[in-house]
């Protein structure tokens, strides 16, 4: 038994975030102190400390205060133990009302501390009575339960939560962690930006600006404080840099090269931060995404959102023999894995099956002037994508040039609502397009959508 205690012990640093985390919250220190024992830690200084806590708590329903504890502490252990000193306490109270741990982390981990010492001791219990079969029965399935009576969820409080509905209500916020686009349209026809949980698209042929308009939702997020990652499969993470470095100092290339210390100045201006990462085209799944996200948050960097380049190269976690199950099998694995469990809205893009050739330009000309340049890409030009992102995405829009734009004005751009659960659908909007800076800007718009 003392070769699995080994194996299941967790460090005593970690035992200190986790006893730093339950005092930092009364509300998850009462649901957690139900089901551990003080038997789970280490060192008899956690020990000591946790029962001291569970029983302030008892009796004044709240954790106690750092002078408190220490007081309890001198009153309940050292006074009645000749062998400990209030230095043996001092240094791990001081660590615990620092909170100084990566709250994302230790949510997750807790719950696995709580498991493994739970079964742990069950089966240490069940050792000592391996002589009543039942008995030992009833001992690991209560051991084992306890994880699921930590997390029961009690559901949404329709009442309880009126406060925080009004209060979003008053600063005309939709729902929790949302992060504007940085394009007055877009902003208004999903209310404020997409937010926590939820998934947006762009859709485009290649070389349309798909890349940009991501490049532009991460600076715009960066530029008002927000922590961004960007994932990339399809650029390096210089070349990404590079057309970020265009889009803060409003530069081409040429012009950064003969300005470096205003871009530096332009880029350390930003209040937000920036993490990118190149990941293998075609073999990087959802999940792989999820667990680089998880290790950037176990070392400090907690993303606001997340931009994702893109769909189409990405990988599904299963095999399909049709793409569009592939693509389905992505992108609800993006939303459940990475938008859902992080609480943030994901950005990413796919690219469009409907191109429109230059041999179109005589037929585009023909055409009356009213029914000129209005054309836009549709769910039908997402082909294989469509049932996908349709059903899975929260805002899917299409940027669209056809071949007389691309000769004529090749700055103009249509961006095209084809699918919002957030506000109105099928606005489309004139919008510019600087490939040489990087930049999407506004422009008037062509309609604007009364809702659907």
């Amino acid at each position: 038994m003392e070769e699995v205690q080994s194996t299941f012990s967790f460090t005593p640093a970690f035992q200190v975030s986790v006893i730093s985390y339950l005092f930092n919250d009364a509300t998850l220190f009462r649901r957690f102190t139900k089901y551990i024992q003080v038997s789970y830690f280490t060192e008899f200084q956690f020990r000591d400390i946790i029962e001291i806590a569970m029983k302030f708590f008892e009796k004044y329903d709240e954790v106690p205060s750092k002078t408190s504890l220490l007081n309890e502490l001198n009153t309940t252990c050292i006074r009645t133990n000749g062998r400990t000193t209030i230095l043996d306490y001092q240094n791990y109270v001081n660590e615990i009302y620092e909170f100084d741990f990566n709250e994302e982390y230790v949510k997750d981990e807790i719950l696995q501390f709580v498991k493994i010492q739970a079964v742990y001791a069950g089966l240490k219990q069940a050792y000592m009575t391996m002589q009543d079969g039942k008995k030992v029965l009833d001992i690991i399935t209560e051991s084992v339960s306890i994880g699921n009576k930590i997390v029961f969820d009690g559901g949404y409080d329709y009442k309880k939560e009126v406060p925080s509905r009004i209060k979003r209500l008053e600063q005309g916020i939709r729902t929790p962690n949302q992060v504007p686009i940085g394009m007055i349209d877009l902003d208004r026809v999903t209310k404020g930006g997409i937010g926590s949980g939820e998934l947006g698209v762009v859709i485009g042929q290649t070389g349309i600006g798909k890349s940009i308009f991501l490049c532009n939702v991460a600076i715009g997020a960066c530029m008002i404080g927000k922590k961004v990652f960007y994932g990339t499969m399809e650029s390096g993470v210089e070349s990404l840099a590079g057309r970020i470095d265009g889009q803060v100092s409003k530069y081409t290339a040429e012009e950064m090269a003969l300005k470096t210390d205003k871009l530096t100045t332009s880029i350390m201006r930003l209040s937000g931060e920036l993490k990118m990462k190149e990941f293998p085209q075609g073999a990087t799944t959802p999940s792989d995404i999820a667990n680089y996200v998880n290790d950037l948050i176990a070392n400090g960097y907690k993303p606001d959102i997340i931009v994702l380049d893109y769909i189409g190269i990405m990988a599904s976690e299963k095999r399909f023999k049709d793409l569009r199950h592939a693509i389905q099998n992505i992108c609800q694995n993006i939303v459940g894995k990475i938008a859902k469990r992080f609480k943030v809205p994901v950005w990413s893009a796919h690219q469009s099956s409907e191109v429109v050739q230059e041999t179109d330009i005589g037929k585009l000309q023909a055409q009356p002037q009213k029914q000129k340049g209005n054309r836009v890409i549709g769910i039908s030009g997402i082909a294989e994508a469509k049932v996908a992102l349709s059903s899975e995405c929260d805002f899917l829009i299409s940027l669209n040039q056809d071949a007389i734009e691309k000769s004529q004005v090749p700055e103009g751009l249509r961006i095209h609502v084809m699918k919002n659960r957030l506000g109105p659908t099928g606005g489309t909007f004139h919008m510019n397009i600087d490939k040489k800076r990087f930049i999407i800007s506004e422009a008037a718009a062509l309609n604007c959508p009364t809702g659907r």
